[in-house]
């Protein structure tokens, strides 16, 4: 079944922008949907605009590029995405916490941020990273 429960999120505030970046996406899903089957109205289709607006800012003036990122390091963001622990990361992959935070130390490098949720949205953005 593929039912997204709003009333789980009554106070979308409480969310961080990664679930709400993920909310959002399931619900666009949830209604493109419903709007390919003639379910929707032209109400959804506003909100939707609208909401977009809000959740997908606008692309810059000039494409931002791809980080390279090794396959390994993609791997260690699928799992960053999950808010895996670093010893959690390394015993799933069977390599050690050192090689781990290595690999994180280089994706955040590489995304330019500070953060391993950082380096998570600027991988969703940039389309490296697909939240399902």
């Amino acid at each position: 079944m593929n039912v997204v429960d709003l009333r789980a999120h009554d106070d979308l505030d409480g969310l961080s922008e990664f679930e709400l970046l993920d909310l959002y996406l399931r619900v666009r899903r949830l209604l493109a949907e419903r709007l390919s089957r003639h379910e929707g109205s032209e109400s959804l289709e506003m909100f939707f605009s609208r909401m977009a607006e809000v959740v997908e800012p606008a692309a810059p003036a000039h494409p931002v590029p791809k980080a390279r990122i090794s396959p390994r390091e993609r791997e260690v963001l699928h799992f960053l995405a999950q808010q895996k622990t670093n010893a959690e990361i390394a015993a799933t992959l069977f390599i050690s916490e050192n090689t781990v935070k290595n690999h994180v130390s280089s994706i955040l490098a590489k995304y330019e941020v500070g953060t391993r949720h950082g380096a998570v949205m600027a991988a969703i953005r940039e389309g490296t990273l697909t939240v399902d």
